[in-house]
């Protein structure tokens, strides 16, 4: 059993979006990589960035993670605002069997500082940081959960944020917790975030507190603490950092897929051109959304 994985998950036009957080974590994880396994997890993968990738990391495993909900669900709110690949972090629960400690972290990060720190938290079954907002005032945003039936779950309880989690092997029931997380987001109609946070009280898992520095907004004030920063927006599209632009460079110059903002703002003009004329803003950010995931970004309403 190896001491640690990394967990990523992505949509094949965000690629390099991983690229860029394993060539910051490469940049700065002191545990020697015999000890630790990198897995990414993603639709379809371009040759080039599969190569890009093991360019980066010689022991990475490229999974296929393949839609595991209905055609309901994907035209609900949470399944248009969120690709089906935000789901594939539930995988955690499953391949901690594997590991001593797995981090999952969201592909809009970038690591800063060297995080073999986490590997101290071993006490919880889970680790991660609070929002400051309750469950019950979480279920009531259509955004993230349409369908929610309240199974004796305490709703004052503040939620998790679902970006940074770190896992610890002392789960011993994680294919039955994955199982259930994958099935109550189809009958909750809810986001990945949701759904593990109802998770938590339904198997009664053991929570540790993630200190901010692994999970830090970029507006705080102390950002020269933090290990990994966690974007509100998008590196790419909206918080410019320069790190980021640096780590992007050498994605470039391993052969990986370059994103191109110019694309996508070409895209979302042609867009809303076409939907223009449906009285129905509600079924014309649906035909939004779908028209930019053929186009391959996210279009979130």
């Amino acid at each position: 059993m190896k001491k640690f994985a990394l967990l990523l998950c992505s949509t094949s036009n965000q690629i390099f979006a991983v690229g860029n957080v394993l060539i910051g974590f490469k940049k700065y994880f002191s545990l020697n990589e015999n000890e630790y396994d990198i897995i990414v997890y993603a639709d379809t993968i371009k040759e080039n960035d599969k190569i890009a990738l093991k360019k980066i990391h010689n022991n990475i495993i490229i999974q296929n993670f393949n839609n595991p909900f209905s055609k309901s669900f994907l035209n609900s709110n949470p399944g248009l605002n969120w690709t089906y690949m935000a789901f594939a972090r539930f995988e955690g629960f499953d391949l901690i069997k594997n590991y001593e400690q797995l981090l999952y972290i969201d592909t809009d990060t970038l690591i800063k500082k060297d995080i073999v720190s986490l590997l101290s938290l071993k006490d919880k079954e889970i680790y991660a940081s609070y929002e400051h907002i309750t469950l019950d005032e979480f279920s009531k945003k259509s955004l993230f959960v349409q369908n929610f039936k309240n199974k004796n779950y305490d709703l004052n309880k503040k939620i998790i944020n679902s970006g940074v989690i770190l896992f610890n092997n002392k789960i011993k029931n994680g294919k039955e917790i994955k199982k259930w997380l994958y099935n109550i987001s189809e009958e909750f109609i809810s986001c990945d975030q949701f759904s593990l946070n109802c998770c938590i009280q339904e198997f009664n898992l053991n929570i540790g507190i993630l200190d901010t520095i692994y999970n830090m907004d970029p507006s705080n004030n102390k950002l020269d603490e933090a290990f990994i920063i966690h974007a509100t927006g998008k590196f790419w599209d909206k918080e410019k950092y320069t790190e980021w632009d640096e780590n992007n460079l050498k994605w470039i110059e391993l052969g990986g897929t370059k994103y191109n903002p110019l694309y996508v703002q070409k895209k979302k003009k042609l867009i809303n051109k076409i939907v223009w004329f449906i009285p129905n803003l509600n079924l014309r950010n649906k035909i939004r959304i779908k028209l930019a995931k053929k186009f391959g970004f996210r279009w979130q309403i």
